[in-house]
């Protein structure tokens, strides 16, 4: 009987979408644009954007409003983007 194993520090939970805004150098946020949210665990989340998101780049901060399985409350938070790296398609964005 083989026994799969986590590797993962921390469990990975799925979620739908997240409303992503990006904070310029002065403060201010941009237009929100709505992310499909790949997963989302303890330590971070990981995003994946249209790939005309020129704004996604390491160290940035962004703002996040999403809301967890099987609840009405809205979660908002800002976060720092950790890596970020484009395909064909779309842009993976790690965010802490």
């Amino acid at each position: 009987m083989l026994h799969h194993h986590e590797r993962r520090q921390f469990p990975r939970v799925s979620l739908t979408h997240a409303t992503v805004e990006v904070y310029d150098t002065a403060g201010r946020l941009d237009e929100p644009e709505l992310c499909f949210i790949i997963n989302v665990s303890e330590n971070g989340m990981l995003l994946m954007a249209d790939c005309q998101a020129e704004n996604y780049h390491e160290n940035k901060r962004v703002r996040l409003t999403f809301t967890l399985p099987d609840s009405d409350i809205l979660i908002r938070t800002d976060a720092i983007i950790v890596h970020a790296q484009e395909s064909e398609l779309s842009q993976y964005i790690g965010i802490q």
